[in-house]
């Protein structure tokens, strides 16, 4: 049988009593356990572009970027290609359309060589095609 003190006089009530024998003060009841504190849940920072050259690589090398430079450059050899049919060779426009295309195709390249060098954050597959295909488009057209 347990027993409990009274808080007012101190005399030992029954387990089943509700008030203190001695005393007629109610009995206390035993206060409630704290409740576990609820975990604190952080919020997970946003990834953006460091500031600095790492941040600018980043940015101007992501695979969007260098995906749209991949379709222009295609593109623009495609046109340049289908043009080119219709041109005299030697002639100022067959001329200054070369001109362009080299100039389109090497920054294509050079745009997927230097994706490929420097987004450290890419697959390394990725890396390893974006190097090849830079070096390969750039050494056709030099």
């Amino acid at each position: 049988m347990a027993v409990s003190k009274c808080v007012k006089c101190g005399a030992n009530i029954p387990e089943g009593a509700g008030f203190c024998p001695a005393c007629g003060a109610p009995k206390a009841e035993a206060a409630p356990a704290p409740a576990a504190p609820q975990p604190v849940v952080q919020p997970v920072p946003v990834k953006r572009a460091g500031p600095g050259l790492q941040g600018m690589i980043d940015t101007l090398l992501s695979p969007k970027l260098i995906t749209i430079g991949l379709f222009i450059g295609v593109l623009v050899a495609w046109i340049s290609r289908i043009v080119m049919q219709f041109l005299f060779v030697g002639t100022a426009p067959y001329s200054a359309l070369l001109i362009v295309r080299f100039t389109f195709m090497v920054g294509v390249g050079g745009l997927l060589l230097c994706g490929g060098l420097l987004n450290a954050k890419l697959n390394v597959y990725v890396r390893a095609a974006l190097i090849a295909a830079g070096g390969v488009i750039i050494g056709v057209h030099l």
